[in-house]
């Protein structure tokens, strides 16, 4: 199973006296089943955090069901572990205290050139090589070199029907296989499948007891393993004896004090565990935020049309000098949706316009003379405000989603003004689809995203012209302090040509179309987005089921303060917010500037009404 925090983690229990007509939640690729469904919320919200490490390969940073797939793919691999090498792997697991990569290089590198009873290899017999069996092992030097190695084996050399010729004793150098037959990765699996060590410097690895009373490996060290480290041997005992948690895929002697004593005295040494910690780190290993302003979520349609609201809104406000559209706020977009009134400017000049766009593209065009059997020629057509509603409904007709088609009839009878909002909307959101692919669109693309770049260059690679102002002319550091102050205002002088083009280069940018912000994600996976547009910073839950917004600046500034630094997540929501600040900022001073003046001429009015 999948290692949460570096420990085993334990699964759900089945609720008791589940009846078989009760309605439950049930987690797919764990089975767990809970009556609850916050529960079930949090579980799976946990599952989907990358937290977790594949108990087998030990990688990290994975969901659950990514640690489960790594797992599963590593013990398939472990199952194609050659079986007679087993035994004499495990004999040089055991006890080790070697770290994991060690103990690999050191295992693959013995079996290079040493051979093990089953094996199946080539040998040389009467001067021809042949299939042949390894039988037992005579004489073995474990650290001997290849080239002067005195290592014998029995062998039996088996005929082409898999019958037994003959059986000899031949030293190594007659022996040879076509490959090495454990590859790193491998061992690495199998090693990490089939045993444990402790989380303390000087543990040692231990062999799991079924597999060790199977394959006849010592389930208790040596003398000389037990003098080496007789804490770290008791350790081992009380593992192999189940007294034992599981942590970091091994299994650790339970104790309430993590110091170890030193040998000779009764010193105690502090625990690894009380090292510093490193941050940032995973954000629901902090403790929540105290006090966090409530986002607000008051808006006129339901949450779940928000998000095709503002695409629908950014996109007409970003293209609105090409789509030839009055700009307009969220909220006036919102009204016009809710509107039942049989005529709404608003709409009708955005269907309108995005219509325009859409038969822009020649190919639509013609199939919708077809569609009208137009017969004069290649005659474009003409899309007028008056007679939007029977082109919406034509177009709809061709291009429509299956659920914006049975619209179309409705609206050709003009009964636009009875569709729901949620009707309106999707029909908007078709639309704007191929709109963003037309021909008046790409043209604005085409014409701003070069002067972006080169605004970008710019910025990056400062002109050498600007540099050489930073300082006087040389030679003229030497003028008296009469001088000097002269020789301060000609160089302020010259300091003000660059002042100009800099600000007509952030004109220049400001021109081009800007679209959506997006900052970042909260602890909770919570999207932040913030519109230059709008003045409100806009709140998508992990689900995209709801929205919410911040539209007042101190409430905004009380959640920036709210975020906690320490956490991957949150720290770099707030490093995009530092960098966005100014630009929102302004965007809510100048909604609150002009909410001020409107209040004000309304005051006013009323005044003058009074006094008449």
């Amino acid at each position: 199973m999948p290692l949460y925090k570096r420990s085993a983690f334990p699964l759900a229990e089945v609720p008791a006296d589940i009846s078989p007509n009760e309605e439950v939640f049930q987690v797919r690729f764990t089975k767990e089943i809970f009556r609850d469904y916050q529960e079930y919320l949090n579980r799976m919200k946990l599952y989907r955090q990358k937290v977790w490490t594949c108990k087998v390969t030990g990688k990290t940073n994975l969901d659950y069901e990514q640690a489960l797939s790594s797992e599963s793919k590593a013990s398939e691999l472990v199952q194609n572990f050659p079986k007679e090498f087993i035994g004499p792997v495990l004999r040089m697991v055991q006890f080790s205290p070697s770290c994991v990569s060690d103990l690999v290089d050191r295992i693959h590198k013995r079996f290079k050139d040493h051979f093990v009873e089953g094996e199946v290899l080539d040998g040389v017999c009467d001067g021809s090589v042949r299939t042949c069996k390894i039988l037992r092992v005579l004489e073995e030097n474990q650290e001997c070199e290849p080239d002067n190695c005195s290592c014998s084996y029995e062998v039996a050399f088996i005929k082409s029907d898999g019958k037994v010729k003959c059986t000899d004793n031949i030293n190594v150098q007659s022996l040879r296989r076509k490959k090495h037959p454990l590859t790193k990765c491998l061992l690495k699996s199998f090693i990490r499948e089939s045993a444990f060590i402790g989380v303390s410097k000087k543990s040692r690895w231990a062999v799991h007891d079924n597999l060790a009373r199977l394959h006849n490996v010592a389930l208790h060290p040596t003398s000389e393993e037990e003098s080496a480290d007789g804490s770290d041997v008791m350790q081992l005992r009380e593992m192999c004896n189940g007294g034992s948690k599981v942590r970091n895929g091994v299994k650790r002697k339970n104790s309430d004090d993590d110091s170890v004593e030193s040998n000779g005295n009764n010193k105690r040494k502090k625990s690894t565990d009380g090292s510093k910690q490193k941050y940032p780190i995973e954000d629901k290993l902090l403790p929540p935020p105290s006090e966090r302003p409530a986002p607000s979520s008051e808006f006129s349609l339901p949450a779940e049309c928000v998000g095709h609201l503002l695409m629908v809104w950014d996109f007409c406000s970003a293209f609105a000098t090409s789509l030839e559209i009055t700009q307009f706020t969220l909220d006036d977009f919102e009204e016009a949706l809710c509107s039942k009134e049989e005529e709404c400017p608003l709409l009708e000049e955005v269907h309108h316009a995005l219509l325009k766009a859409i038969l822009s593209n020649t190919n639509l065009c013609e199939k919708l003379q077809v569609k009208r059997k137009d017969k004069k020629g290649k005659r474009k057509l003409q899309i007028l405000p008056e007679t939007w509603k029977d082109d919406l409904a034509d177009v709809l007709e061709l291009i429509g989603s299956d659920k914006t088609k049975p619209y179309a009839s409705s609206i050709r009878l003009g009964d636009y003004s009875e569709l729901e909002p949620l009707a309106r909307l999707e029909i908007l959101h078709d639309l704007t689809e191929p709109s963003a692919s037309s021909i008046v669109v790409r043209g604005q693309l085409d014409e701003h995203i070069p002067r972006r770049k080169d605004s970008k260059k710019k910025q990056a690679s400062p002109e050498i012209e600007d540099e050489d102002d930073d300082e006087p002319p040389v030679g003229e550091h030497l003028a008296g302090t009469n001088g000097s102050s002269k020789l301060l205002k000609s160089f302020k002088r010259k300091k003000k040509p660059v002042a100009k083009k800099k600000q007509k280069e952030d004109a220049d940018t400001s021109k081009c179309p800007l679209r959506n912000i997006y900052l970042g994600v909260d602890r909770d996976f919570n999207r932040y987005w913030f519109f230059p547009r709008e003045p409100r910073i806009f709140i998508e839950n992990e689900d995209s089921t709801k929205w919410s917004f911040y539209s007042d600046k101190e409430e905004f500034d009380a959640f920036c303060s709210s975020l906690n630094l320490k956490g991957i997540r949150e720290k770099d929501l707030k490093e995009q917010i530092d960098q966005h600040y100014g630009t929102i900022c302004v965007t809510f001073e100048a909604y609150q500037a002009s909410s001020d003046s409107e209040h004000g001429s309304e005051h006013d009015s009323e005044h003058a009404e009074q006094s008449d």
